[in-house]
């Protein structure tokens, strides 16, 4: 029944035909994933494409003795590193799970096979890359013209359950913020909302 929600996800991008997804539900592979355990460690290479049917995955990396949160993955949402991926590349990143969940994984080049193939499935991944690349600008534009409060808000609306999912300290992280800004922001969102 989940690979349905995987199947959903990119023929809502484009269209494609039943023989075509046969062939890639043959080269996806189900895993369930506990809290704590690591998709993809800093240093190795990030093999695989993810599609979160459940649970919840923080993208991070590790510089002078700290973990620094870069993004967040959710249920619906394809997960991977972007960079180490398009080029088969060590990354400085990793990927954890902070709510244990239902992935489907694709290795990579199953999927470059896929797109030798079809025509429809090299259209899925320039749209899926467009639809990616757009976000990335609205969320540099987010960055430049909202307040910390305001990204929390959309990070929020993103992820509407973020923060029974992942520490503050980690949304701190990932905001550029302080733990005591992120309370400070948290308490005032608090206390707006009962007036």
């Amino acid at each position: 029944m989940s690979f349905e929600i995987f199947k959903d996800y990119l023929t809502s991008h484009v269209p494609l035909e039943e023989n075509l997804l046969a062939e890639l539900q043959l080269r996806t592979k189900e895993f369930t994933v506990s809290r704590g355990n690591f998709l993809l460690l800093p240093g190795e290479v990030n093999r695989y494409t993810y599609f979160i049917v459940s649970g919840f995955f923080r993208s991070f990396t590790h510089e002078e003795g700290f973990d620094r949160t870069l993004g967040f993955f959710g249920p619906g949402e394809l997960c991977c590193l972007t960079t180490s991926y398009l080029k088969q590349q060590k990354s400085k990143e990793g990927i954890l799970c902070e709510q244990e969940g239902t992935i489907y994984r694709v290795s990579y080049y199953d999927w470059r096979a896929l797109e030798d193939i079809s025509p429809e499935f090299l259209r899925l991944t320039k749209k899926i890359l467009t639809d990616e690349l757009l976000k990335l600008i609205d969320y540099n534009e987010l960055i430049r013209n909202s307040s910390t409060t305001e990204q929390y808000l959309s990070l929020k609306n993103n992820h509407p359950n973020i923060s029974m999912l992942v520490s503050q300290k980690s949304i701190a992280s990932y905001l550029g913020i302080s733990e005591s800004t992120m309370s400070g922001i948290i308490k005032s969102l608090l206390f707006s909302s009962k007036k």
